[in-house]
């Protein structure tokens, strides 16, 4: 349903760029659901959870919103992907079910890669594949199945916003925007005009006011460099990346001044290395700096992850507490099997200390340094 919920908003999304009425109309997407649950199951609640929105926060749908259609079936069988026009699509989305978790549910997104491969070539795929995994070691497996699939294992990127809104809050909730069509700022593709070729990178950020400039995707590379080096100068094949509310702001600047001026030149002192401490850790913000306590409420499948995220934003010597059903010796075990996985034999500035007991116990959390800690998290644990 969220996923649903973001496709439509990042539809409307386009909508809003769009002036001519007939160009609206023809351009509407249909987006089809296939799932193995019952279709009217699953109709109802969509209708269920748009009602919801219109309640709590006056969303109401529009003409020219997408047609949601759903359909049952098994997405592992390749004759249910042709009743729903698998190979005509404009992207197909393979999405983790909330009944199974971890390899199995990826288990499940590889056997509907793989009947997507096995679709007669006389029907091909013609638009781009996105599979959704937990793990990124299953990743390499999609793309020998399907070569044009893009394996998204997003776990990472959840992890890292959660620890930046407990540690750094600022930063989290705009990681948060950034996530989301349904409101704030989105990230635009513009190609470098004409007037901007040759100016160099850190010039750029007075030149656009309604939007921030946030990286350069070059011709010569598909990935697209974040920040980079403020002397690199613009080239006509290049596309800038900005963060803007609409396209409006996005690609509206102010012509080239003649010269930069000293007021310029000492804003532009400042450098993206500067977050980096001695200690090697990365600080997003004032409230990350020095010695932390982080308080960890649960042990889930992907704890390890979660560690290893935090490990780079904290200085070193900060404290872990984990408090968990499961046993002192196996969250331990557990950790260390991990860090061997990795090449580790340590934290490198984490000291992780582990707890037996009931979240929900007053003796359990106790056992917690509650009063000197920096934040707490509170983790979904499978019992």
């Amino acid at each position: 349903l969220l996923v649903l919920d973001e496709l439509v908003a990042c539809a409307r999304t386009e909508r809003a760029e769009e002036v001519s009425f007939m160009k609206r109309l023809f351009s509407r997407r249909h987006i089809v659901v296939l799932a193995d649950r019952d279709e009217q199951d699953m109709v109802d609640s969509w209708n269920m959870h748009l009602r919801l929105l219109q309640d709590r926060s006056g969303w109401k749908p529009s003409w020219d919103d997408p047609k949601v259609s759903f359909r049952s079936g098994n997405s592992t069988d390749q004759t249910e992907l042709l009743k729903v026009s698998a190979p005509r699509a404009k992207a197909i989305l393979i999405t983790a079910s909330a009944a199974i978790q971890g390899f199995e549910s990826d288990q499940s997104a590889i056997a509907t890669l793989l009947a997507l491969g096995a679709i007669p070539r006389n029907s091909p795929l013609s638009g781009s594949v996105w599979a959704e995994l937990q793990h990124t070691e299953c990743s390499r497996a999609a793309t020998t199945i399907l070569k044009n699939a893009e394996p998204l294992t997003p776990r990472k990127s959840v992890h890292m916003m959660l620890l930046l809104r407990a540690l750094v809050p600022s930063v989290g909730y705009a990681l948060i925007e950034l996530s989301t069509f349904k409101k704030g700022s989105q990230l635009y593709w513009m190609k470098v005009p004409a007037a901007l070729k040759g100016q160099k990178f850190k010039d750029l950020y007075h030149l656009f006011p309604g939007a921030i400039v946030a990286g350069v995707q070059r011709s010569s590379s598909e990935a697209v460099q974040l920040i980079p080096d403020g002397s690199y100068r613009l080239q006509d094949t290049d596309e800038l990346v900005l963060l803007a509310q609409d396209t409006k702001r996005a690609f509206n600047h102010l012509p080239v001044p003649v010269s930069p001026g000293p007021e310029l030149a000492s804003k532009t002192a400042w450098k993206a290395a500067d977050l980096v401490m001695e200690d090697g850790h990365l600080q997003l913000g004032p409230s990350a700096g020095g010695h932390q306590v982080v308080l960890i409420i649960g042990f889930p499948d992907d704890v390890f992850d979660l560690l290893l995220c935090l490990d780079g934003l904290v200085a070193a010597g900060s404290e872990v507490h984990i408090l968990s059903r499961k046993s002192v010796e196996d969250q331990k075990s557990y950790l260390q099997m991990k860090l061997s996985q990795e090449g580790m034999k340590t934290w490198q500035r984490l000291h992780v200390q582990s707890y037996e007991g009931e979240a929900t116990s007053r003796m359990g959390v106790e056992q917690l340094p509650v009063p000197g800690a920096s934040c707490a998290m509170i983790l979904a644990e499978r019992l």
